[in-house]
């Protein structure tokens, strides 16, 4: 019976340190938070301080960072405070513009953009300030007109162009190189195919 009181008071207990975490994350996330507006555009985001961060030597990183009335990006380094969290943008219209995570002030994750009609215009993945992943971009009307992926920042693997919904070009990239197979020599006859025998 007592082991029972006990564990029911060390869940109780548990549960409490829970929510008190909870509500304490929620009120600096308040105390963070920033919408901001410019040109009938509308921004709305998290920032934290950028004591928290250390740069990292030879990352290449593009930290985004806020000071007031301004969002900037720069390359290796940063001056006000770092954005962290969901970040959002509104067209004037209040439909999307673009919309995705910070992470100490490096994109992270899926982020989208759409055009003013509403139609996607891009999907990119990102991992430390880097594009990493999968990528898509549309074109107005809201088709697929390339895809490809990347790795580290820089484009891996197939790139290809679409229109209509048919690919019309594809490049094979290596650590952001396109790489250029050999051309074939127009005297070598094609290899015989041979059929096996049933």
């Amino acid at each position: 019976m007592r082991s029972r009181q006990a564990f029911a008071i060390l869940i109780l207990f548990f549960l409490a340190h829970i929510q008190c975490a909870t509500q304490k994350d929620l009120r600096v996330d308040a105390l963070n938070r920033i919408t901001y507006r410019k040109n009938d555009t509308v921004w709305q985001f998290y920032t934290i301080q950028p004591a928290e961060v250390k740069i990292k030597k030879d990352a290449r990183q593009y930290y985004s960072w806020y000071k007031p009335d301004t969002i900037l990006i720069t390359y290796d380094g940063f001056g006000g405070k770092l954005l962290h969290g969901s970040f959002t943008v509104f067209y004037p219209n209040q439909n999307l513009k673009e919309q995705g995570n910070f992470m100490k002030g490096l994109k992270t994750g899926e982020w989208k953009t759409w055009f003013p009609d509403g139609h996607p215009e891009t999907i990119m993945h990102w991992r430390e300030g880097k594009k990493d992943g999968p990528f898509e971009v549309f074109n107005a009307s809201g088709q697929i007109s390339r895809k490809g992926s990347f790795v580290q920042g820089e484009l891996n693997g197939y790139v290809q162009e679409f229109q209509k919904d048919s690919v019309i070009n594809q490049v094979l990239y290596h650590k952001g190189i396109a790489v250029i197979p050999p051309k074939k020599d127009s005297t070598q006859q094609p290899a015989p195919h041979h059929v096996p025998k049933p």
